[in-house]
């Protein structure tokens, strides 16, 4: 004689191991160390217009690269004035940051606030940065840098201002191959990607 079994029944008798298990998947996955965390500290350097170092209550320096946005480099036109700006800004103030990665420099990459402000978003809308083509996630930089462009502010008083990921192209170019492309590098439309740093 053949036992029917019941479904629900064999459900209750497994459903604790079930669950132990799935809370073992839960507690053994790997989690990004700063997945977006918040982190807050008092500025106490900027490298350029998209980094500063900032110490933290238990006295530790947390090197932080704005995310969304890059800004001229130190040798660029309009580098010193991005350093400058920012400073302005944040330096020897208290920050958070709102953690979302760490780059391949080691860098914490996230979005900076001094006073409820985001001043990623200031850098772009102000002309000192623009939206990095390659990481922008939030359209919201798009906009910001076209009405920065429209408005001719910061960096956009320029005729052609060259984007920091071009410029580091065209620097890292062979001397040849950067006699040949001068001049050609344009600031592609927000949403096309650029080429990686």
């Amino acid at each position: 004689m053949v036992r029917s079994v019941n479904r629900l029944q064999i459900f209750h008798n497994a459903f604790p191991y079930v669950l132990r298990y799935l809370i073992l998947l839960l507690l053994i996955r790997p989690v990004p160390a700063y997945a977006a965390n918040w982190l807050e500290g008092w500025v106490v350097a900027i490298a350029d217009g998209d980094t500063i170092t900032i110490l933290d209550k238990s006295k530790k320096q947390h090197k932080i690269r704005l995310g969304q946005i890059d800004a001229p480099e130190s040798g660029m036109a309009y580098g010193r004035v991005a350093k400058h700006f920012l400073s302005d800004r944040v330096y020897r103030k208290i920050v958070r940051v709102r953690v979302h990665e760490t780059d391949r420099y080691g860098r914490l990459v996230g979005i900076v606030y001094q006073d409820r402000k985001n001043i990623n978003m200031v850098m772009v809308a102000q002309g000192y940065a623009w939206a990095y083509r390659h990481y922008v996630t939030d359209i919201a930089y798009c906009k910001a840098e076209d009405s920065a462009r429209r408005l001719g502010r910061g960096l956009w008083k320029e005729k052609e201002p060259v984007a920091p990921w071009q410029w580091r192209r065209m620097k890292s170019a062979r001397p040849a191959a950067r006699q040949q492309n001068a001049g050609v590098y344009t600031v592609p439309s927000c949403g096309v990607a650029a080429p990686s740093r």
